[in-house]
């Protein structure tokens, strides 16, 4: 893979939003501890904090020396760890010693695991991906089969919630880990697995959609992001002029923000463009620009968003619609405008801080003061969301809650405001438990084939999912529902670019972008030459 020569990183921002692993349920046992697929390792609820009073100390002299807001220290520090942190804001958090270096790890796109992703069913585990070349692909595990138990013990057996059982799977690199599958209702197998190097792909779907236009789906930014983005542009062009570009940012939840910005560097030709800039009580202001130094020129951009689009992939969305560079198609964004650094303590744990805001080039804030109950939520008239501020050409963006897209579809309107659930999971439960079910059909099929279970499939997902559902669907619901459950059963089929250029074909957002990309003036949105 080409190294790309990027602007030189400066201080390392963490901008991922905690609140996601409160309702997502698919997992990922690619390092030695879990994750949601939308989101990252850390995405959990926050432990309760057993600390020293020394560790205690040391994270009041942080937040007195280092965090965006002033802050009653003496009120802090009559409180315990845990309740001074959630009194600050929902995205400082404390991380255990024992999870440190794995989240370091992970987050630079590479750590010590099994390589496989699964979505939790009850007492067993559903394994919806296995990582090529993962230790887990070496000791032959395959999609479709079912983790029952680990080490001897069955789930079932035992009081484990998903973190006692995830502290199970955890261990260092060359160290084994027995898996109990189960075969049938009435047999059990086991495999023994020895952790080792895992790779994170984090652009895991990329190709044309047609002879000039590049879709690229970016899962989260980590330390690889930027290389992966550009070695899919790269890659695309040896037998394509790429002159147009589709970025699919539904579902990202942020990370690095020097990545995104690279990234964005990579859309603009102009040198010095300010992309975005961090501030703080206790940090300077620093500021984002672009360096000129482009590897491929494109012409127009669209970018997918939803409300699961947080931190940098709003700085992405965010700076793009700011400059008039692009068009911006969805659902509003999450709104996380906070920026996070991480402090190594004494005792080997960790303290994530907020030390700043983010601003986009107009000057607007994008964070959502709805998110999460906190002392930050008492300082708010700079969140003031009656502030107008105006793009490159001149349109008015309001300041507020996340990104507001140009044009705006429907996404999953059938599903009800919740936290417990979310679709994307829910249409891959009830695509595998179909998929277990009738294995040896669904491997050999085709797509023409999968299509005609579109309302099995839907009959099932009403019955399971019926209390989050609407009571009224439309027609097009029905149809969205429908492939997307198609979408998942192929993903288990053949993988997640096949799921990806099937349902491309009927996804509203993806349908939209193109029209607008072709179209003479949309919202003026022409490249900057």
């Amino acid at each position: 893979m080409t190294t790309y020569s990027k602007p030189s990183a400066q201080r390392i921002h963490w901008t991922l939003p905690l609140f996601i692993s409160l309702f997502l349920a698919v997992f990922v046992l690619l390092a030695s501890f879990w994750t949601a697929p939308e989101d990252f390792s850390f995405f959990r609820i926050a432990p309760t904090i057993d600390s020293s009073e020394e560790t205690k100390e040391e994270i009041l002299r942080y937040i007195e020396n280092k965090y965006v807001e002033e802050v009653d220290i003496e009120l802090l520090r009559t409180m315990s760890v845990d309740s001074m942190l959630e009194y600050l804001d929902p995205h400082s958090v404390f991380i255990p010693g024992d999870e440190l270096q794995n989240i370091i790890e992970q987050m630079n796109g590479k750590f010590e695991g099994i390589g496989i992703e699964f979505i939790e069913l009850g007492d067993t585990f559903g394994i919806t991906r296995v990582v090529e070349e993962s230790p887990a692909h070496r000791a032959g595990l395959k999609v479709g089969d079912q983790i029952i138990g680990i080490n001897d013990t069955l789930f079932s057996s035992v009081d484990w919630d998903t973190e006692d059982r995830m502290k199970r799977f955890r261990g260092e690199g060359k160290t084994e880990v027995r898996l109990i599958l189960t075969l049938n209702k009435s047999q059990n197998s086991e495999v023994t697995i020895t952790r080792g190097t895992v790779n994170v792909q984090t652009v895991p779907v990329y190709y044309m959609l047609d002879s000039i236009t590049a879709f690229i789906k970016i899962d989260k930014f980590t330390g690889t992001t930027y290389n992966e983005f550009m070695t899919a542009i790269e890659t695309m062009s040896k037998d394509h002029i790429v002159k147009n570009l589709i970025l699919d940012l539904r579902s990202n939840p942020g990370g690095y923000l020097q990545q995104a910005v690279n990234i964005l560097s990579q859309l603009f030709t102009e040198k010095g463009k300010l992309l975005v800039s961090t501030s703080g009580r206790k940090s300077k202001r620093t500021e984002y620009k672009s360096t000129g130094k482009n590897f491929y020129k494109m012409d127009e951009i669209a970018v997918l968003v939803d409300p699961q689009s947080a931190s940098a992939s709003e700085i992405v969305a965010g700076t793009l619609q700011d400059l008039d560079r692009g068009v911006i198609i969805g659902q509003r964004t999450f709104g996380k405008g906070m920026v996070q650094e991480q402090f190594q303590l004494k005792d080997g744990s960790g303290l994530r801080l907020t030390i700043a805001y983010y601003n986009l080039p107009s000057g607007r804030i994008i964070h959502d003061l709805g998110k999460g109950k906190s002392g930050i939520a008492r300082n708010g008239s700079k969140f003031d969301n009656s502030i107008e501020f105006k793009t490159h050409k001149g349109r008015t963006m309001m300041q507020g809650a996340g990104i507001e897209p140009d044009f705006t579809t429907a996404g999953y309107s059938f599903w009800k405001d919740t936290s417990e659930m979310y679709p994307t999971y829910a249409f891959q439960k009830t695509a595998f438990r179909y998929f277990v079910n009738n294995k040896n059909s669904v491997i050999t099929a085709g797509n023409d084939y999968l299509k005609q279970l579109g309302k099995e499939l839907l009959s099932n997902f009403k019955s399971e999912f019926n209390e989050y559902l609407t009571k009224e669907w439309t027609d097009e619901e029905n149809f969205l529902a429908e492939n997307q459950l198609i979408g998942s059963l192929i993903s288990l089929q053949k993988g997640m670019k096949e799921k990806y250029l099937f349902t491309n074909q009927s996804d509203e957002s993806v349908l939209l972008a193109i029209q607008k990309i072709y179209e003479k003036d949309p919202l003026a949105l022409k490249s900057l030459k």
